[in-house]
C-alpha cells in the first residue's frame, strides 16, 4: 500500500490520509507506467528538476505563466483518477480538527500530530481489513509512505497501534449515512485491527517511488472536497467516479475503502 497525507498543518480543519492499495504481481508495473504516461502532461520547459506535488502543481505561481490553470486542472483529475481506472483500492480516513477529545499522552504529540497519527492508524487498520476480505490466505500487505520528518516516529507507532490495540466502535459511536438511514440498519464496518499489513513501514522520498504520487494526488482532491475548497466535488468525481456525500463524513474520524474489485 501506497501512503500518503494532506492537511497536516495545525491550521487545516481536515487531516486526510489516503492508501492506495496495489497487488504487486498484478498492477504494479501498470501503474507506474500509467503515471510515468501522465507525467508526460507536465510542460517540457517545467520538466528539468521537477518534482511533482498535486498542491505545488495547483498552487506554484512558478508554473502559471507556462502551465494554464485549465491544463493543471485537468492534468490533476487525470492523476487522481488514476486508482479507480486501474481497479486499485483506496482506504481513506479524515480527522477533524479539535474534535479528538482525550489524545494519546504516549507516545507526546501536539493535537494535530496526534489527529494526523490516529487517520494513519485508521487508514492501514481499513486497509487491513481489505486484504483480509479480498486476500488470499497467507497474503500479507507492505506500506511504503513518503518521509514525514518530525512525524515518522509517531507513524512508525501509528502501524502498530491498531495491532497492538484492537478494537470494536460500539454502535453508539455511529452515526448513520444517508443510504444506511433508508434501509434502516447500519453496514459501516466497526472494527479496528491489524494482521496481516507488515509493522515496518518503508519510508521514501517522492521521487524514489512514483506510485506515491497516487496518493499524494488522490489525499489532495479529497482535502479540498473536504475543506470545501475550489473544484472539490469535481476532484472527488474523477477520484470515485460519482459525488459523495459530505453529510456522511461529519464524525470526528471517518474512513472506509473503495473498492472496484
Amino acid at each position: 500500500m501506497f501512503i500518503d497525507e494532506a492537511g497536516t498543518e495545525p491550521s487545516a480543519p481536515v487531516t486526510v490520509v489516503v492508501g492506495i492499495i496495489i497487488d504487486a504481481d498484478k498492477q504494479l508495473m501498470r501503474a507506474e507506467a500509467a503515471v510515468n504516461e501522465a507525467l508526460e502532461s507536465v510542460p517540457t520547459d517545467l520538466r528539468k528538476g521537477f518534482v511533482y506535488s498535486a498542491k505545488d502543481v495547483w498552487n506554484n505561481p512558478d508554473y502559471w505563466e507556462k502551465w494554464s490553470r485549465s491544463n493543471r486542472l485537468a492534468f490533476l483529475k487525470s492523476m487522481m483518477s488514476l486508482p479507480r481506472r486501474l481497479k486499485a483500492p483506496i482506504t481513506l480516513s479524515i480527522v477533524r480538527r479539535g474534535l479528538i477529545k482525550e489524545p494519546l499522552s504516549e507516545p507526546p504529540m501536539q493535537p494535530h500530530q496526534f489527529e494526523h497519527f490516529m487517520a494513519f492508524a485508521t487508514c492501514i487498520a481499513r486497509a487491513d481489513k481489505h486484504i483480509r476480505d479480498h486476500g488470499q490466505i497467507d497474503e500479507v500487505g507492505t506500506v511504503v509512505a513518503e518521509q514525514a520528518s518530525e512525524m515518522t516516529k509517531f507513524l512508525r507507532a501509528g502501524a502498530l497501534f491498531h495491532r497492538q490495540f484492537p478494537r470494536v466502535i460500539p454502535p453508539s459511536d455511529l452515526s448513520p449515512t444517508e443510504e444506511e438511514t433508508k434501509l434502516g440498519y447500519i453496514k459501516q464496518e466497526t472494527e479496528l485491527r491489524v494482521s496481516r499489513i507488515r509493522a515496518t513501514i518503508h519510508f521514501v522520498e517522492k521521487s524514489d517511488d512514483k506510485l506515491i504520487l497516487l496518493a499524494d494526488s488522490v489525499a489532495y482532491g479529497f482535502r479540498r472536497f473536504f475543506n470545501r475548497a475550489e473544484f472539490g466535488d469535481q476532484f472527488v468525481r474523477s477520484i470515485i467516479g460519482n459525488d459523495l456525500s459530505e453529510k456522511d463524513w461529519e464524525g470526528s474520524i471517518n474512513a472506509t475503502t473503495f473498492n472496484w474489485i
